[in-house]
């Protein structure tokens, strides 16, 4: 009896401990349920989050896509505007140059204008002075050499007019130029008469009115043999080299005249040197 009260007491026992165990079994598959429940809900939580993100970077894809079309339009729309601008810059230089031009070409019609009037002055001067005294007119521009006051008045009654021009210092017949003539005659006791006559023979000489002599002098200079009077072997010489005038002495070798067995050294300097004072008295700088 004693040993099946034993035995009772620890099948209770065991069973107590099946209990608990069953229990905590119990306990813990609760809580693995509620786990697998809350990763059951995570999961979804994280799809829905993932759907939300998707759908944003959808709609972030689309506004992308709008932005990049009007972007591209704006690009379009402004190269066009470069385009046309650049186009009118071109058109607008385009007219300014045609305008230059334009007033250039009105500037070169109003030379050719003046020049061509200034031709037909010249060319009638030239007709009525060949007609009239049997040379042509000369342009002053054309002289090489300084015509003296004493060359142009040869004539003795200007006599008075030179003695004044050497005592007031006037040598050249360009001085003139800015000389009065009214004054002049007054201060150095000059008649009405022989004034007017010097006024007239400078008044012809600048219109180009020149004898031939004269002409040929101002373009050429003297003949040399003129010049070189008092060397007569040098006047030889040059004859027989066909040099005339003192214009053609420019370009010569005078030291080339020693090799030729004809002139010493000590000649060759003269010639020089009456050269370099004939060109320092007469030649235009």
């Amino acid at each position: 009896m004693q040993d099946y009260k034993s035995k009772t007491v620890v099948d209770e026992k065991m069973l107590f401990r099946l209990e608990g165990q069953l229990k905590n079994q119990k306990d813990e598959i609760d809580i693995l349920k509620r786990k697998n429940d809350m990763l059951l809900k995570g999961e979804g939580d994280a799809q829905n989050s993932f759907k939300d993100e998707l759908s944003k970077v959808k709609e972030l894809n689309e506004v992308l896509v709008e932005e990049k079309k009007r972007l591209e339009d704006r690009f379009k729309k402004v190269c066009l505007e470069l385009e046309s601008a650049k186009k009118n810059r071109i058109d607008e230089q385009t007219v300014r140059n045609l305008k230059t031009v334009s007033e250039e070409l009105a500037l070169i019609k109003q030379k050719n204008a003046k020049l061509k009037k200034e031709n037909e002055e010249k060319n009638n001067r030239i007709t009525y002075l060949e007609s009239s005294f049997g040379f042509a007119a000369f342009d002053l521009k054309d002289a090489k050499y300084r015509l003296m006051i004493k060359d142009l008045y040869e004539a003795r009654k200007y006599d008075d007019f030179k003695k004044a021009c050497i005592g007031s210092q006037i040598s050249y017949v360009d001085e003139l130029d800015s000389l009065d003539f009214g004054g002049f005659a007054l201060e150095n006791d000059i008649s009405e008469v022989k004034r007017d006559n010097a006024r007239s023979v400078y008044e012809d000489y600048k219109a180009g009115k020149i004898s031939s002599e004269h002409q040929e002098y101002l373009v050429k200079g003297h003949t040399a043999s003129k010049v070189f009077f008092r060397f007569r072997s040098f006047v030889k010489y040059l004859d027989e080299n066909s040099i005339v005038h003192m214009s053609q002495l420019d370009e010569f070798d005078f030291n080339g005249l020693k090799e030729t067995g004809e002139f010493t050294g000590n000649q060759v300097k003269k010639f020089i040197k009456k050269y370099n004072e004939y060109n320092q008295l007469r030649k235009i700088k």
